[in-house]
């Protein structure tokens, strides 16, 4: 007769529903989350009814006034991590061009930090509006 540890087997499943609704909670598209689930040997009918619980979760939570303040710091950071890249890449760029034009040599345009940070920052900017006005 086999033995069962249901201890183990309820921490595991515990784990699991916690991965899954993190992934959801960082933006992850509820059928992504699934076929990965799926892909990573979960029937698709428990997979899905796994999903669907989770985000049912996070989107009662992200609607509770303490969900809404998680949201506006986690949109208040992505606004200041956009914002580093793209003075970083800024400052950056000016710092080569300043030393290459009084000798006339090379200097680089780190266009993607700028271009991406700006992107994060407004991402993140359009997200703390969305929560911030809720609070």
């Amino acid at each position: 007769m086999a033995q069962v540890n249901v201890s183990k087997d309820t921490a595991a499943i515990q784990a699991l529903y916690e991965a899954v609704t993190r992934s959801l909670a960082s933006g992850q598209s509820p059928q992504a989350v699934a076929r990965r689930l799926i892909k990573r040997g979960m029937p698709p009918e428990p997979a899905n009814r796994l999903v669907a619980e989770a985000s049912a979760a996070v989107n009662v939570f992200q609607k509770s006034p303490e969900g809404r303040r998680a949201m506006v710091k986690r949109y208040q950071g992505r606004m200041i991590r956009g914002l580093l890249w793209a003075v970083g890449g800024l400052l950056v760029t000016a710092i080569t061009y300043s030393m290459a034009s009084g000798r006339g040599g090379t200097y680089y345009i780190f266009w993607g930090a700028v271009l991406f940070g700006a992107i994060d920052f407004f991402a993140g900017f359009l997200g703390w509006l969305r929560y911030q006005s809720e609070i």
